[in-house]
């Protein structure tokens, strides 16, 4: 069975959709029912910056490699086997 390596990252995206949500999620819970000081306000920060540093890092690898190319299901099994046994 053969599949184009750009299903990965349809994947990729969904997933990343889906932390987006629990971004959003957490930082309305934070600013909503946490304590109005500026340790709430650096916590925030600091979740978004850790947040968009990680998407950045992503975002630079993911641009770095070719994604039309093929994975050829039986091949990858076969390389894998033998490695865990």
């Amino acid at each position: 069975m053969i599949f184009p390596i750009y299903y990965l990252l349809i994947a990729y995206g969904i997933l990343m959709a889906m932390a987006g949500l629990f971004i959003i999620f957490n930082l309305y819970h934070i600013l909503m029912f946490g304590l109005e000081n500026f340790k709430t306000a650096f916590v925030v920060l600091l979740y978004l910056g850790a947040t968009l540093g990680i998407a950045y890092m992503s975002y630079v690898l993911i641009t770095q490699f070719d994604w039309s190319g093929e994975i050829i299901l039986s091949d990858l099994i076969r390389s894998i086997i033998p490695s865990i046994l």
